[in-house]
């Protein structure tokens, strides 16, 4: 909602044909299935393990269809220009996760001194500084004129942290979560991911007015999530 959104105000969206047949629906039926094992309001090894092998399965899928990529035209470029591009590319890697980390363990001290509960912390400051490297990419991307880089970067983080992130953690342990995630948070995930995806059949494009919806989708969560018991 708010990477994606941020994205499509700073410049609309297309969505490429194999974001729009492939890893768009593999998005959302991730969500769907993540939605599914939650309802419980637990993470089970059998869950963890289930979202393994979907993830291998979306691992297979990428690799079977690496040839319907889109790849954009290659420019002549020097030996020593790639050299520079490589440790360009590593320092920004560097700066982004460095970034991400002092806002994460900053915000999360403050959270906890404010009596915040763990779920809301978990909901917003953690969802927001582990994200904070996308926003930074998706941002570049963006006024780069390149925004279709930044949904495949969306798209693409959603089905890892899904199916991989989530499946590694209930498999090394049964997680039990808060109500909030079956009720409220992982319908409306599912719904975000519908959402943009529909543009793209429908229009295929995500544009400005879109990113403003998505914006104030993920604001609106954040400002329920915390009015609804986020202080305990």
């Amino acid at each position: 909602g708010l990477i994606l959104g941020l994205t499509a105000v700073l410049a609309p969206v297309v969505v490429n044909r194999f974001l729009l047949r492939i890893e768009m629906p593999i998005a959302v039926l991730a969500s769907i299935l993540a939605f599914v094992l939650v309802l419980d309001a637990r993470v089970t090894r059998v869950d963890g393990l289930i979202l393994l092998g979907a993830f291998a399965v979306y691992a297979l899928v990428a690799i079977r269809t690496a040839s319907l990529r889109e790849v954009p035209e290659e420019r002549p470029t020097t030996s020593e220009r790639v050299g520079v591009e490589i440790g360009l590319t590593l320092l920004g890697l560097v700066g982004v996760l460095a970034g991400g980390w002092f806002f994460l363990e900053g915000a999360k001290d403050v959270a906890l001194r404010a009596g915040m509960s763990q779920a809301a912390i978990g909901l917003t400051l953690v969802a927001v500084g582990t994200s904070l490297p996308e926003l930074a990419t998706s941002i570049a991307a963006a006024r780069a004129r390149q925004p279709d880089m930044a949904l495949g970067n969306v798209v693409g983080s959603n089905i890892f942290n899904l199916l991989l992130v989530l499946g590694v953690a209930g498999t090394l342990r049964d997680q039990n979560v808060s109500d909030v995630l079956p009720k409220v948070s992982l319908p409306l995930m599912t719904a975000l991911a519908i959402f943009p995806w529909a543009l793209g059949v429908t229009r295929g494009r995500i544009g400005r007015m879109a990113g403003v919806v998505l914006v104030l989708t993920y604001v609106g969560f954040v400002v329920w999530n915390l009015l609804q018991g986020g202080v305990s």
